[in-house]
C-alpha cells in the first residue's frame, strides 16, 4: 500500500507514480519484474478518469505493472472487465477475491474482512473476468492468485504462465 493522509489525493498518485518508476527501475536492472497491488482507493475521481489512471500516465508502462485485486476493484464500485481492458500489457497479475453481494463499497482501502467471500459466493462476474484475462494478457507470463476461505481452512492458489 501506499502511504497516504485521510484520503488518497493526487499529490499522493504523483508521488506514488515517482517512487515506482524509480523502484521498477533499481528492480528491472537487477533482474525482477515490478507490480503495483491495486488497493481501491486508487479510484478516487480525477480529471483523468481516476488516481490510478493518473498515475499509470505518469509511471513506465514497460517496468511498471499491476495486480489487480478483484475485490479491491469491485469494492469502490470499479468494473474488473473494464480496468483489464483499459490496462491490458499492464495488467499481469490477477488477485482473485470475491465481494459478499449487497454491500457497498468505498474508497478508503479499507474493508471488513466479512465482505470478502469465497470466489464464486459474491458478486463478482468471474466469467467475464477470466475470458477478458485471458484474451487481454498479450502473450508473456501471468500470474493468478486465488484465495478462498471457508471457516478455517485457506486455499490459496497460484498459477504462473509463460
Amino acid at each position: 500500500m501506499i502511504a497516504y493522509g485521510d484520503k488518497f489525493e493526487r499529490a499522493d498518485a504523483n508521488l506514488a507514480a515517482k517512487d515506482m518508476n524509480a523502484w521498477s527501475k533499481a528492480l528491472n536492472g537487477a533482474g525482477y519484474k515490478f507490480a503495483y497491488h491495486v488497493h481501491g482507493y486508487e479510484f478516487q475521481p480525477a480529471a483523468e478518469g481516476t488516481l490510478l489512471d493518473v498515475t499509470a500516465q505518469a509511471t513506465d508502462a514497460e517496468t511498471v505493472k499491476f495486480q489487480l485485486d478483484t475485490f479491491w476493484i469491485v469494492w469502490p464500485g470499479q468494473d474488473c472487465v473494464a480496468l483489464m481492458r483499459r490496462f491490458p500489457m499492464r495488467s499481469r497479475l490477477l488477485h482473485l477475491k470475491d465481494m459478499r453481494k449487497g454491500v457497498t463499497g468505498d474508497l478508503t482501502g479499507h474493508a471488513p474482512v466479512d465482505n470478502s467471500v469465497v470466489a464464486g459466493d459474491g458478486g463478482v462476474r468471474w466469467k467475464q473476468v477470466l475470458a477478458t484475462k485471458a484474451m487481454k494478457s498479450g502473450g508473456g507470463a501471468t500470474l493468478i492468485r486465488i484465495w478462498i476461505s471457508r471457516g478455517s481452512a485457506t486455499l490459496h492458489y497460484q498459477e504462473h504462465r509463460s
